[in-house]
């Protein structure tokens, strides 16, 4: 019998647990974001919306909403549902790497075409050069 009252649902308010806290949530989504609407309208707040992901437009066309997804968060967040990527260490670094190869072989490129050459055999040393350079 002790089985049958483990398995009974929780209800508060008379709604399932999940209603219920799903909709306490709705609300306190709702109060931050009005909230939040307040104190971007005030004229020492405004640099507030350079910090948020999107921007904050309350209207019926605008794309905050009063659900976990809908809420403008900060740039950087980890969250899911934030629209602004933050790049990790390991993308910076790739990145900058492959922007310095880009920059030395643009260079290097630069020095071929304006850099008077008396023959084929040459130009092979220079290059071969140049490309000793980049593999440091």
């Amino acid at each position: 019998m002790r089985l049958g009252k483990s398995r009974k649902k929780t209800r508060i308010d008379n709604m399932s647990a999940a209603a219920y806290w799903e909709n306490k949530s709705e609300a306190e989504y709702e109060h931050a974001n009005e909230y939040l609407h307040g104190e971007l309208e005030l004229p020492n707040h405004l640099e507030i919306r350079g910090w948020l992901d999107r921007s904050f437009d309350w209207s019926a066309e605008g794309n905050i909403s009063s659900d976990s997804g809908g809420v403008a968060r900060v740039i950087g967040s980890r969250s899911k549902y934030c629209q602004v990527a933050v790049q990790t260490k390991k993308e910076a670094k790739k990145e900058k790497w492959a922007t310095c190869a880009q920059d030395a072989l643009q260079q290097a490129a630069l020095q071929l075409i304006y850099a008077p050459v008396a023959d084929d055999a040459a130009k092979t040393l220079q290059l071969k050069a140049m490309l000793g350079k980049l593999k440091r």
